[in-house]
């Protein structure tokens, strides 16, 4: 949980509520996506990642 979003943070270099320098990202947080048994949960645009680990942050990133 706390290392996955320290990850994030620190790969697109802004905190929630916040959009990306090169306007791609913008971090918001959310309480609930109906998925409480797959958190941490991940939606970028329409994608959905569940069981998200601080391993996998970059290479979701880069997907995008």
């Amino acid at each position: 949980g706390l290392e996955f979003r320290r990850v994030l943070f620190r790969s697109l270099k802004i905190e929630v509520g916040e959009t990306s320098e090169d306007k791609k990202f913008t971090l918001l947080e959310t309480r609930c996506l109906g998925m409480c048994a797959m958190a941490p949960v991940v939606k970028i645009g329409n994608d959905i990642y569940a069981k998200v680990t601080s391993d996998m942050c970059k290479a979701l990133l880069e997907k995008y």
